[in-house]
């Protein structure tokens, strides 16, 4: 007897699910019914043993690469390594979207590792609406990315909380409203995590390629330009302003954090409400195929600048 797996769940989570239906933890379900008392419950999310995985696979009467994918080494292998594992596209510069080409030059880009939220055995990060029944509600694995802030679903900001037995306690009075584009954001980041692809307006990308894009964007808009008065920076500059920043500066160092996410997604929404017509390779997917010929025809000189 077990519960199915929730579209995007870590493993933890649905173990968990298992568990409480014989009244037990998880990890007593690893040592006593699985046989892997050396198993941590804190770190299944990121990589399971192949062994437990295909034991659960057997026992569920599902597929191991179904169980594989409820981790961060089966559906984001690239992340979970943190770097992207392709040596031919290891280098963000192969990947341009809000302006064309030549980026800046070859190693000036600072790779990103750190992607995910810190573990906790006490802790977690997620939506209060879809967690009230903690016993019976799913954790998904997307939400131990740090690029990820919302719960799509209920619109509203995930956050910190702790666990209490069968309960979650939240360390806010209350929830946070999420906006529409962070929103649209973490609805696709979750879908690359579940499915391995992500449908854009025009077209579809792999996962791969999705968290390449958001990297991409990222150094993009932190790239250093000669001229402040450019109306490329002077664009940027409203970007970071509309994400929330009060200092912002194109040769600072830039965390990959709530800001960044915000900025990121404030730049998508740009692109894809037409406030800015993206130039790189990637940027066409973006725009649907019958709005890119208007794009094409559009004065962009402020932003190529």
């Amino acid at each position: 007897m077990h519960p199915v797996p929730v579209r995007g769940e870590a493993l933890s989570s649905w173990l968990r699910r298992i568990a409480s239906v014989y009244c037990c933890t998880v990890a007593d379900l690893l040592r006593y019914d699985l046989g892997f008392p050396e198993a941590k419950p804190s770190l299944l999310d990121f990589e399971a043993p192949s062994d437990l995985i295909e034991v659960i696979a057997v026992r569920s009467g599902m597929s191991f690469r179904t169980i594989e994918k409820t981790t961060f080494a089966g559906s984001l292998p690239f992340l979970s390594g943190r770097v992207f594992t392709d040596p031919s596209k290891d280098d963000v510069e192969t990947c341009s979207v809000l302006f064309e080409p030549p980026n800046p030059a070859p190693g000036s880009y600072e790779k990103l590792r750190n992607w995910f939220q810190k573990e906790s055995k006490s802790k977690l990060i997620g939506c209060r609406h879809c967690l009230a029944d903690y016993k019976n509600g799913a954790t998904l694995l997307g939400w131990g990315l740090k690029v990820v802030l919302s719960c799509p679903v209920h619109e509203v900001m995930i956050e910190p909380g702790r666990k209490e037995g069968d309960r979650i306690e939240w360390r806010k009075d209350r929830e946070e409203p999420a906006l529409k584009q962070v929103c649209n954001l973490d609805e696709r980041s979750l879908e690359a995590v579940s499915e391995g692809s992500v449908q854009l307006p025009g077209g579809l990308v792999s996962a791969v390629e999705w968290f390449r894009i958001l990297q991409a964007i990222f150094h993009e808009l932190n790239a250093p330009w000669l001229s402040v008065e450019s109306g490329r920076f002077v664009w940027q500059l409203k970007l970071w302003e509309a994400a929330g920043y009060h200092s912002p500066g194109p040769f600072e160092t830039f965390k990959f954090d709530r800001s960044c996410a915000l900025l990121i997604a404030t730049a998508i929404n740009h692109m894809e409400t037409g406030a800015v017509s993206p130039t790189g390779t990637y940027g066409k997917f973006f725009v649907k195929q019958s709005e890119r010929e208007r794009f094409r025809s559009a004065d962009l000189n402020s932003v190529r600048k």
